[in-house]
């Protein structure tokens, strides 16, 4: 084995879309997934009433951070993975937004669809929109696909974890050298 060797992980940011993301988030950094930071609503504990960048678990790839818009959030990150459990809570702006920053700082954006049931269905009613801001199945999952360069689709919160880890690079083992 070549010590020299350097192993590459990913800088990757995940923007839950609603309460149904952020219970599932919250499921996530049970599982003990470290690595990987978050863009929440900030919190007028921190001082901030914009966005705050942080750690899913007990690690991440930056220090926890008020930010100011999402650009702020995204810069640094390799990926940007736009996280939702339930399709009628999905923000389009704030979809196209995060795309965006993302493009602009050469990070590639990912969609991630947790669907809770066994039959492949989300909560989220399929066939209309919403009035505040959000949209129903459908026109969310046409948002997410336009917003993102790839869209996966895991089975719960485990799935998304294992698939976040292995997207970041996984976890390693130290190498020793004999």
């Amino acid at each position: 084995m070549d010590p020299a060797r350097r192993v590459y992980e990913a800088r990757v940011l995940i923007i839950p879309h609603g309460p149904s993301a952020l219970a599932a988030e919250a499921e996530m950094r049970e599982l003990g997934l470290d690595g990987v930071m978050s863009l929440h609503p900030g919190d007028d504990a921190h001082g901030s009433a914009g966005l705050r960048v942080r750690p899913l678990s007990n690690d991440g790839w930056a220090r926890p951070a008020p930010v100011d818009r999402v650009g702020d959030a995204v810069a640094g990150a390799d990926i940007v993975v736009l996280f939702a459990a339930d399709l009628a809570e999905v923000d389009t702006a704030a979809c196209h937004a995060a795309a965006d920053a993302a493009r602009a700082e050469g990070a590639l954006i990912a969609a991630l669809i947790v669907r809770p049931d066994a039959t492949g269905g989300t909560a989220a009613d399929t066939t209309g929109g919403a009035t505040d801001g959000t949209m129903g199945g459908t026109a969310a999952m046409a948002a997410l696909r336009a917003a993102a360069d790839m869209v996966v689709i895991v089975r719960g919160p485990g799935s998304a974890s294992a698939f976040l880890d292995v997207l970041r690079g996984g976890r390693r083992e130290t190498a020793t050298v004999s």
